[in-house]
């Protein structure tokens, strides 16, 4: 069951992760942009997936775009996905 609010228990880096699945970039995408594994980043989506109650990646970024969680602003955002 998807959550009604985003969790309390979101951390900041989670946050970061949230907005670039709205972005809709995918795992090796986020962790160059964050400087950070692979492994990190599926770590980080498979704690969102747990804590908004989803079942994948795709639910995460639609509950959140739902309860009004914005995309990451500009300046955070390092890498642009190729095209």
């Amino acid at each position: 069951m998807l959550l009604d609010e985003v969790p309390a228990s979101i951390t900041p880096r989670e946050r970061e992760v949230v907005a670039y699945l709205l972005r809709g970039w995918s795992n090796p995408e986020i962790a160059e942009a964050l400087g950070v594994s692979r492994f990190t980043v599926k770590q980080h989506v498979a704690h969102l997936i747990e804590k908004f109650g989803a079942t994948d990646r795709f639910e995460v970024a639609r509950a959140a775009r739902a309860l009004g969680y914005s995309q990451a602003p500009e300046s955070l955002v390092q890498h642009r996905r190729a095209s």
